[in-house]
């Protein structure tokens, strides 16, 4: 009875220090509830994607669109292009695509760029499964460069040119080039090691010239880097004084053969030159590339080109 009394002591005073242990501090205030506005933005979600504008970085995708966890719309074949307005939607990794995900065609010949042999082929003309035309398959086939036929350029002659008698070089380039090969300079050599000195107020005029396949501004610049290319060339061999040389670009404008012909394209690249008289001279000619023709580069794209016949 002894025991049981100290054991009910014993915890009545465990008890009665556990109370006087509390603090006798306050509770902390609870924080104030968010306002409708603060609490609204972290719910809405204005293009229903599913995706609350708070997390959605790309707040404005078109209604019923699949996105990922940002909110943007998914692009399955990583092409760029987002499957809603992919029109391709298994592009080849690494493949380019126009705007609505398809390899382009810049030819317009039926054969996506990516397996077009052909790809600068004449507008309405009929191409087989590489995208070439029947006139141009031996010609790709072939592969050529410059220094074999069809481009060998002419020898040098005398021509007529008012009452004057001129010579004339013609080099011939393959597409979109300017830059001067091994062969066509060693052309060059041949030609003035043949020809005299210019006689009195005589001056060489430079003429550059392109097909018809392309931009009609590109191949203006196109025509005007060839014949300055020729002209450099002399400058810096010292065949003659570069006030002694014109030069004009011409781009597609004075072709010498039909441009929806292979071969007539190939003679229509080329440069000419003429050893003519002063009043000879066109108005266009200068002694120097002028500065907005500098700088061709082939732009890839659609460009307008003549009707088919």
């Amino acid at each position: 009875m002894k025991g049981t009394t100290t054991l009910s002591v014993l915890l009545t005073m465990i008890l009665s220090g556990a109370g006087y242990a509390q603090t006798d501090e306050p509770h902390a205030p609870l924080k104030a509830p968010m306002k409708p506005d603060t609490l609204k933005k972290y719910y809405v979600d204005l293009d229903r994607d599913g995706v609350v504008d708070v997390l959605d970085e790309c707040p404005n995708t078109p209604k019923g669109v699949k996105v990922d966890l940002l909110g943007c719309e998914i692009d399955s074949d990583n092409d760029g292009v987002p499957d809603s307005k992919d029109m391709c939607p298994n592009s080849p990794a690494g493949t380019k695509v126009n705007l609505v995900g398809c390899v382009g065609d810049d030819d317009q010949d039926g054969v996506p760029n990516d397996r077009d042999a052909c790809p600068h082929t004449i507008l309405g003309k009929k191409v087989d499964a590489k995208g070439c035309a029947h006139d141009d398959v031996s010609s790709h086939a072939q592969a050529a460069p410059l220094e074999e036929a069809p481009l060998e350029s002419k020898p040098l002659k005398e021509v007529e040119h008012g009452d004057a008698v001129t010579v004339s070089l013609h080099l011939r380039f393959p597409t979109g080039e300017y830059h001067l090969s091994a062969a066509q300079k060693q052309k060059i050599r041949d030609a003035f090691a043949k020809l005299k000195a210019l006689e009195g107020d005589q001056v060489l005029l430079i003429e550059g010239h392109t097909d018809a396949i392309g931009c009609q501004d590109d191949n203006l610049k196109l025509s005007w880097n060839r014949a300055e290319a020729v002209r450099q060339f002399l400058v810096n061999e010292r065949y003659l004084p570069a006030s002694k040389i014109y030069i004009v670009g011409w781009g597609e404008n004075k072709p010498v053969a039909d441009n929806y012909d292979v071969a007539g394209r190939a003679q229509n690249r080329r440069v000419d030159m003429s050893v003519v008289s002063p009043d000879a001279l066109p108005a266009e000619a200068v002694h120097e590339i002028p500065d907005d023709m500098r700088g061709y580069v082939r732009r890839p794209g659609r460009c307008p080109l003549p009707d088919s016949k």
